[in-house]
């Protein structure tokens, strides 16, 4: 199981997760050195955060910004799309307008 709480606090983004990658499939916890957030800012609004598959996530973000403009209703609906699309190899932990 995976956390990520993201907030706004006195102006600044403070984004705290203990999901780390290490893999294409890997999610590490143990070790915190040369690790990757998994973690995309969508908008100034929205924080997408996620474990498991990267693949899935790299086509979801390439879809999203050639959208350009999109209500949260349409975004939550293009991430279940690609969550059913990848054979739900990909965990999506929080979209959560700020």
């Amino acid at each position: 199981m995976s956390l990520g709480i993201v907030k706004i606090i006195d102006g600044k983004l403070q984004i705290n997760t203990d999901s780390l990658m290490s893999g294409n499939d890997v999610v590490r916890t143990d070790e915190r050195k040369h690790c990757i957030l998994k973690c995309v800012l969508i908008t100034q609004k929205i924080c997408l955060i996620y474990a498991g598959n990267i693949e899935p996530v790299t086509q979801l973000i390439k879809g999203i910004y050639e959208k350009h403009k999109f209500t949260f209703r349409e975004l939550v609906d293009m991430v279940l799309q690609n969550h059913r699309k990848y054979d739900l190899s990909t965990d999506y932990i929080s979209l959560k307008p700020l």
